[in-house]
């Protein structure tokens, strides 16, 4: 074999039981204050709408709607892409995303509606 030719990769089976030799609450380099759990962080509602869009796009077929009907439906709320994000306080804080699109005809709506759901959850 020339030195120039390489061996193609070969697939390395993953063993997802294998355990961690550190115990938990003993990770190198973490401070006290990660130990305990304290601290926050925020993310903003523009990098949300962001990441959404992306996620939106990976779908085939789809695309986001165009800004001016977004802006007359996004009631003061800032939009990106076809994407609203809003943030509900309470006890358990969560995160709603409107995703306003376009499709393709002769797709059916609600299996693009659920791909595009599947797509923005599993990328958030």
């Amino acid at each position: 074999m020339s030195p120039s030719r390489k061996e193609p990769d070969k697939e390395v089976p993953v063993d997802s039981t294998v355990e961690s030799p550190v115990e938990p609450g003993n990770e190198p380099g973490l401070s006290e204050e990660e130990e305990k759990g304290e601290g926050s962080v925020r993310i903003s509602e523009e990098v949300i709408a962001q990441i959404a869009t992306q996620a939106l796009l990976k779908v085939s077929g789809v695309q986001p709607a165009s800004p001016g009907l977004v802006a007359n439906l996004r009631l003061g709320k800032k939009t990106s892409g076809g994407v609203r994000i809003s943030v509900e306080e309470g006890e358990m804080p969560s995160v709603v995303v409107d995703a306003y699109i376009t499709t393709k005809y002769g797709l059916r709506i609600p299996d693009i509606a659920w791909d595009v759901q599947e797509s923005i959850k599993k990328t958030l």
